[in-house]
């Protein structure tokens, strides 16, 4: 009997062991669940994320392509003279352009009119600016520049000075970019 006693209780001892292994393994099961469920639903939020960061970025590429197009069609009308001497500013530069372009490169006055100039960046070290000119019309910028390119010298106050078109850096790039397929 007194071992029949001994072995019911350890049987009990054993049975309350059990059913709290079991209660506890009931709540790390529903721990777990909860678990799958939360990382489930960040998983679906993630997806959908993935989805809008695509289109934010395709929407981004199009307006980058939009704006350097804009910065172009804004350009179109410009032409780009480098290596000018500094020292003229405003109405000024404007005035020189009206004379000293035509009479370089030999045309009318009227092929010649300009809306307005501007010096581009800081002035440097010894170094001269570049100086942008927007022209009233755009059929004036084909003539300019066919002009500039037959002229032998562009030169004033002793330095020999350059005509080019007034180019994004985007599409300057994309120029240079050419450069090894023409060579080849």
């Amino acid at each position: 009997m007194k071992q029949v006693k001994l072995w019911s209780r350890n049987c009990q001892k054993l049975t309350d062991t059990l059913d709290k292994i079991a209660s506890s393994l009931e709540g790390q099961a529903k721990r777990i669940n909860e678990a799958k469920q939360q990382v489930s639903a960040v998983d679906d939020q993630v997806a959908s994320l993935k989805l809008r960061l695509a289109q934010v970025e395709n929407r981004q590429v199009t307006m980058a392509d939009q704006i350097d197009n804009a910065e172009n069609c804004s350009r179109r009308d410009n032409i780009q003279i480098l290596n000018l001497k500094e020292g003229m500013k405003g109405e000024h530069l404007l005035e020189f352009f009206e004379s000293w372009l035509p009479t370089k490169l030999g045309l009318s006055t009227a092929k010649g009119c300009k809306d307005w100039t501007a010096l581009i960046g800081p002035p440097g070290r010894g170094m001269t600016r570049p100086v942008i000119l927007k022209l009233h019309n755009s059929q004036n910028k084909p003539w300019i520049m066919a002009a500039a390119g037959k002229a032998k010298n562009l030169e004033h106050e002793g330095s020999c000075s350059f005509i080019h078109q007034d180019l994004s850096n985007a599409v300057r790039l994309k120029h240079h970019s050419y450069n090894d397929v023409v060579r080849k």
